[in-house]
């Protein structure tokens, strides 16, 4: 799982590098500048914390916070809960659930769900959030980039899952495989020593008999 994780922080740099550039084209350097600390975090950084912490769950964490952070200023800028990037918060408690366990996929769910609960009730209640004007080549580029980029990295999520799924199952097997030629040689042996010590107690018998 370590593995895997680490190497979607390195495969994550596709997805980062064109989005920094392209807000940047766009003329929102904040939210270039966002992404572009995310990138460093995730890609750069988080490597290093694994090695420094041998921890899966810290390194996870740490990735996970990047990501929910960028994620949680991108609605804020773009008009809350009328923002189509709110669907990048369904993927986060996936990537969670297939990289760190239950109960980090708990408690980040349990955030992403309070992120859009927050931004519905300023909705509610007239609060009116930032939005980001686009013309409508830029609008449909990025409902597109904000449908097929969790789309895709679900995918590729539960692909990564289910490989690690498969290795455990494999691993597992082969374990039980070993423990059970190991119980039979264990019996043969048995059968043996059983039989050596009816011939032993047979001639034991016989020299008794003969003296």
């Amino acid at each position: 799982r370590a593995f895997q994780l680490t190497t979607f922080t390195q495969l994550s740099l596709l997805f980062f590098l064109p989005n920094v550039i392209k807000w940047y084209k766009m003329g929102f350097g904040g939210l270039a500048t966002s992404i572009f600390c995310v990138m460093i975090c995730v890609v750069l950084i988080s490597p290093f914390i694994l090695k420094a912490s041998k921890s899966l769950n810290v390194m996870g964490n740490f990735v996970i916070a990047a990501l929910a952070w960028h994620f949680s200023v991108l609605p804020a800028v773009t008009g809350g809960i009328l923002s189509s990037s709110l669907a990048w918060n369904i993927v986060i408690p996936v990537f969670v659930a297939t990289f760190l366990g239950f109960g980090s996929f708990i408690f980040w769910s349990a955030f992403m769900f309070l992120e859009i609960v927050i931004f519905l009730v300023m909705h509610m209640a007239g609060f009116s959030l930032p939005t980001i004007a686009l013309t409508p080549a830029q609008l449909i580029q990025t409902q597109i980039a904000n449908i097929l980029g969790p789309f895709l990295t679900m995918v590729i999520s539960l692909i990564f899952g289910n490989v690690g799924l498969r290795r455990a199952l494999d691993a597992q097997k082969a374990a039980a495989d070993e423990s059970r030629h190991a119980q039979l040689e264990q019996e043969a042996l048995m059968e043996k020593s059983d039989a050596l010590a009816q011939k032993l107690a047979s001639i034991f018998e016989q020299v008794s008999r003969q003296t």
